[in-house]
């Protein structure tokens, strides 16, 4: 089939297709939005069918104010329904997807097929496409890829972020150590002058993935997505994401040592927060995955919370907790062994981020592609 998605959407609601057409292109989906709509009305045009009957999923736009009363919409997808039952009916290997994306409300008669509800959640739709959270766009978007993508044949990349969650740094006492010879954490968040230690808290939530690592309202996941989405726009060989799960948390040591012998020979990026060292949790993973600097498809990278004048707090942790990443950097003649990965012990942006994880691409896929890609 010759599109990956094909957009239903209102006039009213351009906005917002406009929106979701440029994030899946980026990402390496071909996108279908037809946009004769505004100057025909509602007379509808047999191109449409051809259209639909190539597309392997429908992502439907909902809102109940324009969505429900557009003729356009009702076509569309009735007419890519009747694909699913023809594809069906004739035994067809192809698996076509119908994806709802609610603004506003949400339509019953769609209630078997995959719906996305966090727009609608948040009350998006009232402060229009302009001004939606970056992180709940996120979220909506990247479950749209992953739906399209369940048949797809592109690689995928693990991630895994090692950080913190808000309630267990909470319970760190001011006295903790991240390892005996490093400063206890109220000389860190005192070192790193930020206004209170509630501040450098509210970068976490219970969901490590939600963890804003420069502060701002960007989090991780997020930019992990984006500098994915500028990567492929810039030749690199179309990959996926594949997170780790909460079982990397919350499993058993058997299941862990699991993941970790998974991600010593395959494509992997790990993500460490400095701060997050003084958690044991953080630090028993983090031990757990050095195997990881053996692989050259590896792009292992700390990202540090602080200003340029305050690197030497961090560099001091990190000679601490971190000695085996960090060594090899700045005491190269007390490095035990060289690193095959793609490593940053202080990776202060997404521009080096998307260094690293080009680079990572480029050794895990062979991509002839490949140029000096960077995060922009």
């Amino acid at each position: 089939m010759r599109h990956d998605v094909f957009i239903s959407y209102s006039r009213e609601d351009e906005a917002w297709a406009r929106k979701l057409e440029a994030e899946l292109t980026t990402r390496g989906l071909e996108v279908y939005r037809d946009q004769t709509r505004l100057q025909a009305g509602d007379e509808w045009q047999p191109a449409l069918r051809d259209a639909i009957a190539d597309s392997r999923s429908l992502a439907l736009i909902w809102s109940d104010a324009h969505a429900a009363a557009s003729k356009w919409v009702a076509k569309e997808n009735e007419a890519f329904r009747q694909m699913m039952h023809l594809d069906a009916r004739e035994g067809r290997t192809s698996v076509r997807r119908l994806i709802q994306i609610c603004l506003a409300g949400r339509n019953p008669d769609y209630a078997e097929f995959q719906t996305i509800l966090d727009l609608d959640k948040e009350n998006a739709y009232a402060k229009g496409a302009d001004a939606v959270n970056p992180n709940v766009w996120n979220r909506v978007v990247e479950k749209v890829v992953d739906a399209v993508s369940v048949d797809e044949k592109s690689p995928f990349v693990h991630h895994v972020v090692l950080c913190s969650t808000r309630s267990r740094l909470q319970k760190l006492a001011d006295d903790s150590r991240a390892v005996t010879f490093s400063a206890p954490f109220r000389e860190l968040i005192a070192g790193l002058k930020f206004v209170s230690r509630d501040e450098l808290l509210s970068r976490y939530t219970e969901d490590r993935t939600e963890w804003t690592p420069f502060g701002g309202e960007k989090t991780i996941l997020t930019l992990l997505n984006e500098i994915r989405a500028e990567l492929l726009k810039r030749g690199v060989t179309k990959f996926l994401w594949k997170p780790v799960g909460d079982g990397f948390w919350t499993g058993t040591r058997q299941h862990v040592v699991g993941i970790r012998d998974q991600l010593k020979t395959e494509p992997c990026v790990i993500v460490l927060d400095a701060v997050s060292l003084y958690d044991s949790d953080v630090r028993d993973r983090y031990q757990l995955l050095l195997d990881c600097l053996d692989n050259p498809k590896a792009a292992v990278m700390v990202l540090p919370p602080y200003y340029p004048s305050q690197r030497p707090y961090i560099r001091s942790l990190l000679e601490c907790a971190a000695d085996r990443l960090f060594e090899p950097f700045y005491y190269p003649d007390k490095a035990r062994a060289p690193i095959a990965a793609n490593c940053s012990v202080m990776a202060e942006d997404p521009y080096e981020m998307s260094r690293l994880i080009a680079a990572a691409v480029k050794v895990s896929f062979k991509d002839p592609k490949y140029r000096a890609l960077r995060y922009r």
